[in-house]
């Protein structure tokens, strides 16, 4: 499995652990509480593991990214928010920054 598939995986499953914590704040549900804790240690075990192919820092960020990137989409689709053109240069910035970084 490729390592970008990897951290991919763990920004999006951290993406859908911070959606959850939303929720959470707002039911108060255990179950959700529960749900938070689980995709963030599947998440983060995806970050873990790529650590095998990647140095630390490197995988570091490209996952952060990953997370932001996702965020920013599911906040645009899910919850009608608009982006500002500043920010969405800095997406594309962290993005490229992630491309150069796998090349080098």
């Amino acid at each position: 499995m490729s390592t970008l598939l990897i951290l991919f995986l763990a920004g999006t499953i951290l993406t859908i652990g911070d959606l959850l914590a939303g929720r959470w704040i707002v039911s108060n549900s255990k179950n959700t509480y529960i749900a938070v804790l689980v995709s963030y240690m599947i998440g983060l075990n995806f970050l873990v593991w790529s650590y095998k192919f990647e140095d630390i820092a490197v995988a570091s960020i490209t996952m952060e990214i990953f997370n932001i990137t996702t965020l920013t989409l599911a906040g645009i689709f899910l919850f009608k928010e608009r982006i500002t053109k500043t920010e969405l240069a800095g997406i594309c910035i962290g993005l490229i920054a992630v491309i150069i970084l796998e090349i080098a």
